[in-house]
């Protein structure tokens, strides 16, 4: 064979290799995920394009324009720069600017609707990882046609990418310490996932700095799966807080005068009061419990008790999504602080995370009762879906 002749058969052996590992990559489970996706954003982008710009929004939009033109914003609110920025992102745009504009409306709620995609995409990932392709499907489907979060996710707020971020600190953490078991040097080989973890906890810093909590929750599960190697465990942690230290200084500009009224507010956060504990629990009823629907509270209801009655689904890859959900509940309904409902936005998908990984052993049975399981779940799931986008239609044209 000439060496032309075995040039082209090498270069055409690569480009086998490399289409191979394209599909590897980008097969089927990936190409239903980003239909979900897509349906989540055409929901959000819905639902946006049909709700008027609140105060809320506005203040945000108004704190990122003073921010800009180096002046003090007339509210006395601590809102975050980073959202701000993120609110004011749009308005860069030669776009006209009209507010009862429904393209308007979606082009200034984009980038948290985007943020918003990216956890569901985190979520895919890690429940797929977790329990395979049949624990993604759940997981990514029970969060792309919720209706809370739809309603969350399209207003500018800093919910999402709070949220999303402490998505990514605690499985990020998991990551890292199952990283430990191999005999290699720390903090080299894993400044990928410190820099990960890091930016996922600078980031939900940022957007709400009591999500702060999230890092010694990481630290515990860090702990539990590396008990010979706890040091390590906390010198990864340290060098991610760190580089989220330095995200959150990006973030604030470093304003440092922005950067203390943050520290400030967040320092408020004390035992709640009855008013305040009765409203957090009357939000957590309507917003988590009643506006998911029946189908969800049903299935959940079924995860947790197979849960506990089962003892197949007791693992790690279930307790600790569960633990992070009840956590963050806990929280919500025993602290006062500004943000402290965005700590129900945060549990929600954990929630999602830990009844993906049960329906996932649920099918991995193999009984005479496996189509039946098969053909409910489904069933479950398409009620589910069903009932966000009546909800929301419901919602738009009250």
């Amino acid at each position: 064979m000439s060496e032309s002749s075995a040039a082209t058969a090498r270069m055409q052996s690569t480009h086998s290799e490399r289409l191979l590992e394209l599909h590897r990559r980008f097969g089927k489970p990936q190409f239903y995920a980003v239909l979900l996706l897509l349906a989540l954003m055409g929901q959000c982008v819905w639902l946006a394009s049909r709700t008027p710009v609140n105060v809320l929004e506005l203040g945000f939009i108004s704190s990122g324009q003073a921010m800009q033109g180096h002046l003090e914003g007339e509210s006395r609110e601590f809102r975050s720069p980073l959202i701000s920025w993120l609110a004011t992102l749009p308005t860069q745009l030669p776009l006209q600017r009209d507010l009862d504009s429904a393209a308007w409306r979606v082009v200034l709620r984009l980038p948290f609707i985007f943020a918003g995609a990216l956890l569901g995409a985190s979520l895919w990932y890690v429940s797929r990882r977790l329990y395979g392709n049949a624990g993604g499907y759940v997981a990514l489907t029970l969060y792309s046609f919720s209706a809370p979060l739809i309603l969350r996710w399209s207003a500018i707020s800093a919910d999402p990418v709070a949220a999303w971020g402490t998505f990514g600190c605690i499985f990020t953490g998991i990551a890292v310490a199952h990283t430990l078991y191999a005999p290699r040097e720390v903090v080299l080989w894993n400044w990928r996932r410190i820099l990960l973890l890091g930016v996922s906890i600078g980031l939900a810093a940022a957007a709400v700095f009591a999500t702060v909590l999230a890092v010694p929750v990481a630290l515990a599960f860090m702990f539990y799966l590396v008990p010979h190697r706890r040091g390590a465990a906390v010198a990864i942690l340290a060098a991610a807080c760190a580089v989220a230290a330095f995200v959150v200084l990006v973030a604030f500009g470093f304003n440092l005068s922005s950067l203390s009224a943050m520290l400030n507010t967040s320092s408020q956060l004390q035992p709640t009061g009855a008013f305040a504990g009765q409203a957090v629990a009357s939000a957590l009823v309507d917003g988590f419990l009643m506006r998911n629907g029946p189908s969800f509270l049903t299935l959940a209801a079924v995860c947790i008790g197979l849960f506990l009655g089962w003892r197949r689904t007791r693992f790690f890859g279930t307790t600790a999504p569960l633990l992070v959900f009840v956590a963050f509940t806990v929280l919500a309904l025993t602290l006062v602080h500004q943000h402290v409902l965005t700590f129900l936005w945060i549990a929600l998908p954990f929630l999602m995370v830990f009844m993906a990984g049960v329906c996932a052993d649920l099918l991995e049975g193999r009984s005479r009762w496996s189509g039946l399981i098969s053909g409910l779940l489904l069933a479950t799931l398409c009620s589910h879906a069903l009932f966000s986008l009546m909800g929301l239609w419901h919602y738009t044209h009250q």
